[in-house]
């Protein structure tokens, strides 16, 4: 389900999507990602994805 004004990845040029690679942080694993979101005790509202702009992981909202 989309948020409402929330455009799909796949219409952003590329510069956009390299933003919003560049906006967010970067772990070096899945398992690193997943600890973070622990710690900021929002595991069950995050999820881990391997970016593919950069190869390093990020989190999402679930």
């Amino acid at each position: 389900m989309k948020r409402r004004g929330q455009i799909p990845v796949a219409r952003l040029d590329a510069g956009e999507r390299r933003r919003m690679c560049t906006r967010k942080r970067r772990y070096s694993s899945e398992g690193d990602a997943l600890d973070a979101a622990m710690l900021a005790g929002a595991e069950r509202r995050r999820k881990a994805y391997l970016c593919p702009l950069c190869g390093r992981w990020h989190l999402t909202t679930a």
